[in-house]
């Protein structure tokens, strides 16, 4: 049994690092574009934006509000990883029933993460692939658990596998907001990019006004105060992956315990001012929106 938990261990680390090596790699060019890459380049119809060159009213507040459906779906990704880093395990007392409710409990969670992941829209298709099978992994061992489970006659056995759910839930726990701190702040780049794309057809509209001679100094401020916000939302979308994703399974090492969590925390707390930061710079557009019409 022990070379069986060791050689699962050894599995899920493994998988980890190789999240690491792709997120580390996605970061570093991710970010990058995301300052630098011109409308005409991102593919508007994916979120409900309009046409990169359609700088009408209409376009302008079809793009605004596709940016506030996209801040909701941000909101509840905040929302998971909160949860994710305030779970608790069902207290097991050796029977089939608690034992499983458990197992599906994490089964659930597991799938919506797995959703999420699916869901990413700014990573590689080989950083996506290292986090499906981080998550499948854990999707797998839980199957083959509740299969024994459910299969077991002995009374010290049933124990036995009670406990291995007691064992592994630091690995859960660490999975859990890890997995969900990289799907938001996937989500953070997603809303920062879009944003950024609608300012760029608030600067062609100001600049139109400004070459006709009518002030635009309220505009302009708010466009400066704009890039600001989205410029920090980027930085914290990157500490919050850079913080968490060395991050590996204490082992009842409480020590690191403790550290894994504080980083999640930090983690959860970055995505936060990201998303502050995003409906700041929304407001700001709709702000310049509402004068132009």
């Amino acid at each position: 049994m022990n070379a069986k938990v060791n050689m699962v261990v050894r599995w899920v680390i493994s998988v980890v690092v190789i999240a690491v090596v792709v997120w580390v790699l996605w970061l570093s060019g991710l970010f990058g574009k995301v300052q630098q890459q011109p409308a005409a380049q991102v593919q508007q119809s994916a979120n409900g934006m309009s046409a990169s060159t359609d700088t009408s009213n209409s376009a302008l507040a079809q793009d605004s509000s596709a940016i506030g459906s996209q801040l909701q779906v941000l909101t509840t990704d905040q929302s998971n990883i909160n949860d994710s880093l305030n779970d608790t395990m069902i207290s097991q007392d050796g029977t089939k029933d608690v034992a499983v409710q458990e197992i599906d409990r994490r089964t659930q969670n597991l799938g919506s993460l797995s959703a999420g992941i699916k869901g990413m829209q700014k990573v590689t298709d080989a950083f996506r692939k290292a986090l499906m099978t981080n998550t499948q992994m854990q999707l797998s061992n839980l199957a083959a658990l509740k299969a024994k489970v459910n299969s077991e006659t002995d009374a010290s056995a049933l124990k036995a596998d009670a406990a291995s759910l007691t064992s592994s839930y630091g690995v859960y726990t660490l999975v859990m907001p890890q997995g969900l701190s990289a799907v938001g702040a996937d989500q953070v780049i997603t809303v920062a990019t879009m944003i950024m794309d609608l300012g760029q057809k608030l600067q062609a509209r100001i600049t139109a006004m400004q070459k006709s001679g009518e002030n635009v100094s309220s505009f302009t401020t708010a466009l400066t105060d704009f890039s600001a916000k989205i410029t920090d939302a980027s930085k914290m979308a990157q500490a919050a992956v850079v913080g968490t994703a060395p991050l590996m399974p204490a082992n009842g090492n409480s020590a690191k315990a403790a550290a894994n969590v504080a980083a999640l925390k930090a983690a959860y707390q970055n995505i936060a001012v990201a998303q502050q930061d995003l409906v700041a710079a929304h407001g700001d557009a709709d702000m310049v929106i509402g004068g132009l019409k």
